[in-house]
């Protein structure tokens, strides 16, 4: 018996400034950025253009929502409720990342904070609050 893992991906078109439900993903030796097939406004389009490919984790957060990489996640440091947590808990605001062959939440110093699957398994109210490129200003301060 073997598990089976949903392979997705999102892009952020540089250009464009707009993020698309990737359908597929094709490459060409002599192109910089591989082809992507990809949800536009309901239709089907594809793009050459420079763009960032994210990965889905296959993780959900509390609201269902799918965690990709580069999202931005809010969870609290122990497993507690955010709202009624304890004395000593902190609130952690991160950035979905993928480094030494597994997802971690890398601070707003781009430093590996947790493991993603630590935090995700430990706190109910796990959300994901926006992602770097359409959200930026969640990371500041």
């Amino acid at each position: 018996m073997y598990l089976m893992r949903e392979i997705k991906f999102r892009a952020w078109n540089i250009q464009e400034e707009f993020m698309h439900r990737v359908v597929s993903v094709g490459c060409d030796k002599k192109d910089k950025w591989p082809t992507l097939v990809y949800m536009k406004n309901g239709f089907i389009d594809s793009v050459e253009e420079p763009h960032i490919l994210m990965q889905y984790t296959g993780l959900k957060d509390m609201n269902g929502n799918e965690i990709y990489e580069g999202d931005v996640v809010r969870f609290c440091d122990f497993a507690s409720d955010i709202t009624g947590g304890h004395m000593g808990d902190s609130i952690i605001t991160g950035v979905v990342t993928y480094d030494y062959a597994m997802w971690f939440i890398n601070d707003k110093y781009d430093e590996p904070e947790l493991p993603l699957c630590d935090a995700h398994l430990n706190d109910d109210e796990f959300e994901v609050i926006g992602n770097i490129y359409e959200n930026p200003e969640l990371l500041e301060g």
